[in-house]
């Protein structure tokens, strides 16, 4: 199981999962997100799309990473109203920009990926180092959800 842990002082929090090796990557990274987002009194709808882009981000590490040693790490962080949501991989490439035409109906099994985390996310990106790189994107939790660490601050 992944490692959980919230700042006092900051009233953040932030949990990672380690994809190294596990036979299915994806699906316990799904699982860890969805455990720790419910835990965290995150708004279902909310933990419902956060699922969908780890499975979109975490999927292309696992297919694209797969020659550098495939994805790495995952994570999730929450701080005031903002949740971000991170994998990285050692693959040395950015991943290409969304195409903007995004086919809804295409016959294509792959490939939409990073257009349905551009429509779901409200930002999203890529970092890169001299020896990895991280895929993020972030959330806005609803003003409504005040059981959230500073979810009315911000």
């Amino acid at each position: 199981m992944g490692t959980v842990t919230e700042a006092a002082v900051s009233r953040s929090r932030t949990s990672r999962l380690k994809l190294c090796g596990l036979d299915r990557p994806v699906s316990a990274a799904r699982r860890h997100a969805h455990d720790v987002l419910v835990a965290w009194g995150v708004p279902t709808e909310l933990v419902d799309n956060a699922e969908i882009i780890v499975s979109e981000l975490v999927t292309n590490a696992v297919q694209h990473a797969a020659p550098d040693g495939g994805a790495e790490e995952f994570g999730l962080s929450l701080r005031h109203r903002r949740l971000v949501i991170a994998v990285s991989d050692r693959a040395p490439s950015v991943p290409p920009s969304p195409r903007p035409e995004c086919p809804a109906g295409s016959e294509a099994e792959s490939g939409r990926g990073l257009c349905i985390v551009a429509a779901l996310a409200r930002a999203h990106g890529c970092m890169l180092s001299a020896d990895h790189k991280v895929v993020w994107a972030h959330l806005t939790v609803p003003r409504t959800s005040s059981d959230i660490p500073n979810a009315a601050a911000a």
